[in-house]
């Protein structure tokens, strides 16, 4: 397959997972925000929250090609293999659950503070899987929590609204027995008495009324009142293993790199080869059964000067030969074909590609041209 890496290549970018990032700074809130009582997340997982943005819509103006992103030097990837292409369907289906959901009785929570930090009180807190038996929690690149005095009364202490767009994350974790997953939390602005001692919840699973595991009241200081008539805030960092031994972590497809490679130019009712490259640079494990579905769309140039949805088609990738799964620093290229409509008009045109995961989409596009009949 001829293909232009130069103006044709398009790749998912891939970042560090949980950098070292200083302690976020509290940002200021109206008053009315104040009166807002503190609510417990829904989950360690944020549904929306965790999505990466697919493609532009292809109802956007031509102009210059989406700008190109490169992965970093594939310094942890290994060679992996090419797919050759086959049509394969889509499929529904979720990957079957590692292992049982951790019970609340199973589970330990621990908590230690560790004193001010640039405005923030800090601690680390732990989730230790307390049972006899392998169990998973589901995981966020945010850390959701409620802090409570020594009686077990709520403290109004109010998380962020909003929060950037995540990088690349896992979205679960199965905790061996005596395995743990630990966190950094962090404590802002407290201007009312100070409790003897302070306690945390954290949930344990999704929905509206997670079930929560909630440690022992620990002494601490609270910040200091900075902000005079402002509400105190929290914040924290994703959990990570507390150790290599302790458990797998897993994530969704849409955390891998993605990299598209589309030929130069094609002809009208000609078939156009493309490849897709999948690649895993985070630290856990992405499940491929069932294998994950796609979306490839051929939009064209049309005669007022928008791309048009033109094909479209959703397939399941094959990727039975790779085994269950993409460990940490593994790739697979995949031999992929689209349909150039006969009746396409020469000039620019855009294929847009999406990987499906369980909650949304990751996709990338490139542009390559529609040749002169002959």
């Amino acid at each position: 397959m001829a293909a232009n890496d130069g103006d044709n290549l398009l790749v998912g970018a891939g970042r560090g997972v949980f950098r070292d990032e200083p302690v976020p700074r509290p940002r200021p809130q109206g008053q009315a925000t104040a009166l807002v009582a503190v609510l417990l997340a829904t989950a360690l997982v944020l549904p929306g929250c965790a999505r990466r943005a697919g493609p532009p819509q292809p109802n956007r103006p031509v102009g210059h090609a989406p700008a190109v992103s490169e992965i970093p030097p594939p310094a942890r990837l290994r060679p992996g293999p090419v797919v050759p292409w086959r049509p394969v369907p889509s499929v529904q289906r979720r990957p079957a659950p590692a292992a049982p959901e951790c019970r609340r009785a199973a589970m330990r929570t621990g908590l230690t503070w560790r004193g001010l930090h640039q405005e923030a009180v800090t601690a680390t807190v732990q989730l230790v899987n307390g049972g006899a038996v392998d169990c998973s929690l589901p995981l966020s690149p945010y850390l959701s929590f409620e802090l409570l005095d020594e009686r077990g009364a709520l403290l109004p202490v109010t998380l962020p609204w909003s929060r950037p767009a995540p990088p690349p994350h896992p979205t679960q974790v199965v905790l061996r027995p005596g395995g743990a997953i630990t966190a950094e939390v962090y404590w802002f602005n407290w201007c009312r008495p100070a409790p003897k001692a302070v306690a945390i919840r954290l949930p344990l699973s999704a929905g509206p009324s997670p079930r929560t595991s909630t440690s022992a009241p620990v002494a601490v200081t609270p910040p200091p009142c900075g902000q005079p008539g402002q509400p105190s805030t929290g914040d924290g960092k994703a959990f990570t293993l507390a150790e290599p031994a302790a458990g797998t972590m897993y994530g969704d497809a849409t955390s891998l790199d993605l990299r598209l490679q589309v030929p130069r130019s094609a002809a009208p009712g000609a078939t156009l080869p493309y490849r897709v490259t999948l690649a895993n640079r985070g630290d856990w494990t992405v499940p491929l059964r069932p294998c994950p579905s796609y979306t490839v769309t051929v939009n064209l140039l049309g005669p007022d000067g928008r791309w048009t949805v033109h094909r479209q088609h959703r397939y399941g990738l094959a990727c039975a030969a790779l085994g269950d799964a993409l460990h940490p620093g593994e790739q697979a290229t995949f031999e992929l074909v689209a349909t150039i409509p006969a009746d396409a008009r020469p000039g620019r045109s855009l294929l847009s590609w999406m990987v499906e995961g369980h909650d949304g989409s990751l996709g990338t596009e490139a542009e390559f041209r529609v040749s002169k009949r002959a």
